[in-house]
């Protein structure tokens, strides 16, 4: 009897699925700003289908400002929301060692509402917000810049991965992402040329 060749030797090989989730657990400042996003028991949902674990969004608001003349003021807020401005300083200095050459002081475009927020005159020029998908506001900094610059959306995700299991995958929505994302291929790209 001959051998039919359209019989496959072996059964073909299923695509794989998504691999397997991973134990683990958010910090618990994580879970009390929103359970339904944190309170997790496994980690690792891909980003492609499914979303990954956490959504996020994080957008500056130069609305908010405050007077220098004022001083401080009574506390109205948890100040545990907002990034300190240390840490915000340091992603600062990170992002300016990974350029080719340092940063120059040209003025960025900004609309007039913008130019308004004079740093000679208030000590925060806005706030930058970071929501999960809830709404929920997990974190917060002051924007002590003229514009809206990317180490404050960096401070904050840096933020969030150090309160999150290493497997955990993050969604995060930003509006001048793309430019974030270039600066971090570049930094990684920066990074492998020179190791």
């Amino acid at each position: 009897m001959p051998l039919d060749h359209r019989w496959p030797l072996a059964p073909p090989n299923p695509s794989p699925g998504p691999p397997p989730l991973k134990p683990g657990r958010a910090h618990r400042i994580l879970c009390e700003r929103c359970p339904a996003c944190f309170n997790l028991n496994e980690w690792g949902q891909p980003l492609v289908n499914e979303g990954g674990d956490v959504q996020l969004g994080g957008d500056a608001c130069f609305s908010y400002r405050r007077l220098r003349k004022v001083g401080d003021g009574p506390i109205s807020y948890d100040p545990s929301f907002f990034i300190p401005k240390h840490k915000v300083n340091a992603v600062a200095q990170k992002i300016n060692n990974m350029r080719k050459r340092p940063a120059t002081k040209a003025k960025p475009f900004m609309p007039q509402e913008k130019r308004k927020a004079n740093l000679k005159r208030y000590d925060a020029s806005g706030i930058f917000v970071m929501t999960c998908h809830h709404g929920q506001v997990i974190f917060l900094c002051n924007v002590d810049t003229l514009g809206e610059q990317q180490q404050y959306i960096i401070a904050m995700l840096e933020e969030v991965f150090s309160m999150l299991p290493p497997h955990a995958t993050v969604l995060q929505a930003y509006d001048v992402g793309c430019v974030t994302d270039h600066s971090l291929n570049l930094s990684q790209t920066q990074k492998r040329n020179t190791t």
